[in-house]
């Protein structure tokens, strides 16, 4: 299901308003429209939220990300962006580069590659807050 998809049929089961889901996530009821139209305004191409726009809804709506990624189509586009007081090195946007051209079968053996350090990084994100 792509994110927009979910967005409609969430607010339709729990009889949402834009406004309310909008509320629930920390968003502007403009941005929740664009997330459910699915097309970037500007660009007239699919939307790519981040990371960080996702784990927003999950939390807003009391779902665990990982649960919640896995609700979503393998290729729902999603935009990896690093935090504001982090940059990324070049080698690190290659990879990321990389990871996103990839076929579905390589992203697989790297997710579960990384998957015994994620509990690391989102401790270490937990920190940071």
């Amino acid at each position: 299901m792509k994110l927009h998809d979910w967005i409609k049929n969430y607010r339709r089961e729990h009889g949402l308003s834009m406004q309310a889901l909008a509320d629930l996530c920390g968003f502007s009821k403009a941005y929740i429209g664009i997330l459910e139209k699915g097309i970037n305004p500007t660009t007239q191409k699919p939307i790519s939220p981040t990371m960080q726009t996702l784990q927003k809804i999950a939390d807003g709506v009391g779902i665990d990300i990982n649960d919640f990624i896995k609700i979503l189509d393998d290729d729902q586009p999603v935009t990896i962006a690093p935090s504001p007081d982090q940059k990324l090195s070049d080698h690190d946007k290659n990879m990321v580069a990389a990871y996103n051209a990839a076929p579905d079968n390589a992203k697989q053996v790297v997710d579960l590659t990384l998957e015994p350090y994620m509990p690391v990084l989102k401790e270490d994100d937990e920190k940071a807050v």
